[in-house]
């Protein structure tokens, strides 16, 4: 009966199931830090006894680099030695070159069990100096995500997917719990880094079982509110265990002398770099957010904020996007372009874009550009114009940048006026495991002329006098081009019919707005008691005027009307003033002047909803795309031509939120099948955006016009709009909003 039991199969660290001669297998790598040029590895093991155990060190082509005898062990006992190699090939997630490490037990008498044991092995070296995180001594900075959630059953070929799209989003590091050890495996091989967090469930047997992985360069113990006394045995037991790789406590203060590595949880960018800007000694030591971001519906708002932090910021080693990040990923939500963008590893900078030198920079600590080919497109007024390919093979070392020529002529003399953009595209040149050939890697957009706005255009039609009629509870202008009407008891555009067509919806009209649908971040930070009065205010008509006024730019005849309201619950003065030209063109001028000079009340947008026919559904615009965009979630998409479906057009949030915002709008029509219907312009950019009106009983396409719109916010839970980035929020100071609706279509001869 002693025998079988000690025959019977244990699992091991690895993970791996081996006989009993070996166990315990603890693998710790090191690198010499004056020269990160030699390596060493400390090996103990458990020795069941009566064997001779012999070892091999190879490297990844199967070349012995070290091999050797250890004494002969009779008694049950744990047996430790070293490997010295020189010249050692360094484990990153850039390079995560292993070795190979086997173990050969043999009985001593010659009789029994005869066992090998096989661990891959990566050299590595993780330190805290000088308030930084250090990679074999290279500043470390994790572009991560938390994956709490992965399925405990999940296939290696699942695994394998979930790693190639990380790393299509250009992740590079992974915090995890509950894990099958195979993931670690694969992250070992296919490069990732990662952090395991040790929680009441799993403690020092998963930290044991998981010791030998490369990729794990770091523990947590989660997040603790309170000094919790299992947490705390934890995290010291861990210490003592484990000297080459950093433990971080969730939220631990900073002043808490245990702590090396500030992990806050859930910190906005600005508190972020605050806390690097902190002249105080006790703070000087690296920060890693456990957890930053919202995943919740429309979200991610100001991911750049917190990766200029890479560049401005020594002390600041990146962080986790929260959970439920690889869930948005997985169904193409549109802010993951935006991770993905902001995360790349490329950066492109302008040296003269004009006659096509650029500088590309190159992001990574230890991989070269080698593997990398560059395709161009240069915009006028936002239609691609020209476009090549950068064919010279060049290689940028980690760190470093370099000078590249595109090959065009001076920009400037081929279109002397007019916007003009360069999209610059990196391609994978040769196939990896987890990327594919031709695959984008990164991607940008340089200003070569900036977008200068022409005057407001006018309708390509006669002109024809207008006339002005006061009738009982409407005003008419109209002439042989266009009729428009206003209520005189509300003030509202009641009619606009251009051509002989309506440019109105049944039931529709033209009407200031200062709210959106509240996205899980505005919610968060309390938006309903915020917002909510702005969803729905009441106008209180004052004046309304119309009169006619010379253009002293034609010497033609236009008409003015001016409505003044009062809103008296958000103590608001607003004034509209429309001017229709004898071509059918209606400028719009929306003036917003608080009661209280210093009061600037908070807004979700500032700008009007035109309500137009359900067939006019096809919008064209001139400005960032193909997907929605926010103020503070707007550089992954660039600027050019794009067009869609409205009535088709949603992105399903759930619940149902803000959606389908394009910034930094030229130009927007919105226009039936046949191209007839509105173009809207303005003095300087603005934001639009269409969808199927929700409001019944007017059945309309929604057209969303507005100078700014607040952006989806930084904060995960317990966000507040008033921390947010000064830039993209809403303030209603004074401040006047004016845009031109012009009529185009077949009849005028404009498209």
């Amino acid at each position: 009966m002693k025998k079988l039991l000690f025959l019977i199969l244990l699992v091991l660290s690895t993970g791996r199931v081996y006989a009993t001669l070996i166990d315990s297998l603890h693998v710790t790598p090191s690198i010499d830090e004056q020269t990160f040029k030699n390596g060493r590895l400390d090996i103990s093991f458990w020795n069941h006894g009566n064997s001779m155990v012999t070892y091999c060190l190879m490297d990844a082509d199967g070349e012995v680099v070290a091999e050797g005898k250890l004494v002969k062990q009779v008694k049950p006992a744990r047996q430790q030695f070293a490997i010295d190699v020189e010249k050692v090939k360094r484990w990153t997630a850039e390079t995560p070159y292993q070795y190979t490490l086997c173990l050969n037990a043999t009985s001593i008498k010659g009789k029994g069990l005869t066992e090998q044991v096989k661990q891959k092995v990566g050299f590595r070296l993780v330190a805290i100096r000088y308030a930084k995180l250090f990679l074999n001594g290279c500043p470390l900075f994790l572009k991560g995500i938390n994956l709490h959630n992965l399925q405990p059953n999940m296939s290696r070929a699942d695994m394998i997917n979930i790693l190639r799209l990380l790393k299509a989003h250009n992740i590079n590091a992974v915090c995890t719990d509950r894990v099958d050890p195979l993931w670690y495996d694969l992250c070992d091989e296919y490069g990732f880094y990662a952090c395991v967090e040790l929680g009441r469930s799993q403690h020092i047997a998963a930290f044991k079982q998981l010791y030998n992985h490369p990729s794990i360069i770091m523990w947590s113990v989660g997040k603790a509110e309170t000094d919790n006394v299992v947490i705390s045995k934890l995290f010291e037991k861990l210490k003592k265990e484990d000297t080459k790789r950093p433990v971080i406590w969730v939220d631990m203060p900073f002043t808490d002398k245990r702590c090396e590595l500030y992990a806050p949880f859930a910190p906005t960018a600005k508190v972020a770099d605050d806390f690097c800007n902190m002249g105080n000694p006790v703070a000087e030591k690296p920060q890693l957010l456990a957890s930053y971001a919202s995943a919740q519906g429309n979200s991610y708002g100001a991911i750049d904020e917190y990766m200029s932090l890479h560049s401005r910021q020594p002390r600041y080693a990146g962080g986790f996007l929260c959970e439920g990040t690889l869930n948005n990923m997985l169904k193409g939500m549109p802010a993951m372009q935006e991770i993905s963008y902001q995360m790349q590893n490329i950066s492109t900078l302008s040296h003269a874009p004009r006659v096509g030198m650029l500088e590309v920079f190159n992001d990574s600590f230890y991989e070269t550009l080698r593997n990398v080919t560059i395709s161009w497109v240069v915009r006028h007024n936002g239609a691609a114009v020209l476009k090549g390919q950068y064919a010279k093979p060049f290689t940028v070392a980690p760190r470093k940048t370099t000078r590249i020529n595109l090959g065009y002529t001076d920009l400037f003399k081929t279109y002397p006026t007019g916007e003009l953009t360069l999209d610059v595209t990196y391609h994978q040149s040769v196939a990896t495991p987890l990327v594919n050939k031709g695959q984008t890697v990164a991607k940008a957009q340089l200003t070569v002329r900036p977008f200068k706005p022409d005057a407001l255009p006018v309708a390509d039609a006669k002109p024809s006098k207008l006339k002005l009629k006061r009738g009982q509870d409407i005003i008419t202008i109209a002439n042989k081009v266009c009729t428009v009407s206003f209520n005189k008891a509300t003030g509202w555009l009641t009619r606009y019919d251009a051509f002989g067509h309506a440019m109105l919806a049944d039931g529709g009209t033209l009407k200031p707005n200062f709210w959106r649908p509240l996205t899980s971040n505005d919610r968060a930070a309390d938006g309903e008691k915020m917002f909510g009065p702005w969803q729905a205010p009441t106008y209180t008509l004052v004046s309304l005027k119309a009169e006619k006024v010379k253009n002293p730019n034609t010497q033609r005849t236009n008409v003015c009307v001016t409505a003044q309201y009062e809103l008296k619950a958000q103590r608001l003065h607003l004034a509209i003033t429309y001017t229709l030209n004898e071509q059918g063109a209606l400028q719009v001028s929306q003036k917003v002047t608080p009661h209280d000079a210093t009061a600037q009340p908070k807004v979700l947008r500032y700008g009007m909803t035109l309500q137009m026919p359900m067939a006019m559904s096809q919008s064209q615009y001139l400005g960032r795309g193909p997907e929605e965009n926010y103020a503070d979630r707007k550089a992954s998409q660039f600027v050019g031509l794009y067009q869609f479906d409205a009535a088709q057009a949603q992105c399903p949030y759930n619940p149902y939120q803000a959606w389908g915002n394009h910034c930094d709008v030229r130009r927007w029509c919105q226009t039936n099948a046949q191209g007839l219907g509105l173009e809207v312009s303005s003095a300087a950019t603005f934001s639009a955006s269409a969808h199927v009106s929700s409001v019944q009983p007017v059945s309309a396409i929604n057209l969303n016009i507005d100078l700014k719109q607040s952006g989806v916010n930084e904060m995960t839970n317990v966000g507040q709009y008033s921390e947010m980035m000064n830039d993209t929020r809403v303030l209603l100071h004074e401040q006047t909003f004016t845009f031109c609706l012009t009529p185009i279509g077949v009849t005028t001869g404009k498209q």
